[in-house]
C-alpha cells in the first residue's frame, strides 16, 4: 500500500514494514547493505498528518531508541511523504486491550505512548503530563 493509503487505514501504534522491493545485498558489503536498509526496514507508526492531497500527507515511524541504563539518548524517527515511491505493509496491529496516549496537533495525530492496559496508560500519563492528551483504547477481540 502507499503512504497515503497507510495514513487512511493504519492505526497509530501499528508496526509497519516499508520496502523498495530490491533484494538485500550480502552483509559483507556493509555500505551497500546500509543503503538498502534505509529503504527496507520496519518501525512503529507514531504520527499521521492527513493533508488535502497525497503531497500534503505524511506518516512518521519510530525506528528505535538508543541509550543505556534506562536513559534514552537518541530516539530515531523517519517521516515519509504521501507521494513516497516506497510501499508499506501493516505487520502488527496494537494488541487488543492496549491503550494509546494520543495528542492531536490540528491535522496531525501523534502517538505519545502505547501502554498494555488502561491502568498502565493512566500511570504513564500521570508521570508524563501532556495537555490535551487523550486515551485511545484498541478494540478487544470479538467473542467467536
Amino acid at each position: 500500500m502507499t503512504a497515503t493509503d497507510l495514513a487512511a487505514h493504519a492505526p497509530l501504534g501499528a508496526v509497519i514494514r516499508f520496502s523498495d522491493f530490491t533484494p538485500a545485498p550480502p552483509l559483507r558489503f556493509k555500505r551497500k547493505h546500509a543503503e538498502w536498509a534505509r529503504n527496507n526496514s520496519i518501525g512503529r507508526l507514531i504520527s499521521i498528518h492527513k493533508g488535502t492531497s497525497p503531497s500534503d500527507t505524511t506518516i512518521t515511524l519510530h525506528m528505535g531508541d538508543y541509550g543505556s541504563h534506562g536513559i534514552i539518548v537518541i530516539s530515531t524517527r523517519k517521516t515519509f511523504m504521501g507521494t513516497s515511491a516506497l510501499r508499506f505493509a501493516i505487520t502488527e496491529r496494537p494488541l487488543p486491550g492496549s491503550v494509546g496516549i494520543i495528542k492531536d496537533h490540528g491535522a496531525e495525530r501523534e502517538l505519545l505512548h502505547l501502554a498494555l492496559s488502561l491502568e498502565a496508560a493512566q500511570s504513564w500519563l500521570a508521570s508524563n503530563p501532556y495537555s490535551d492528551a487523550t486515551l485511545q483504547p484498541y478494540p478487544l477481540p470479538s467473542a467467536a
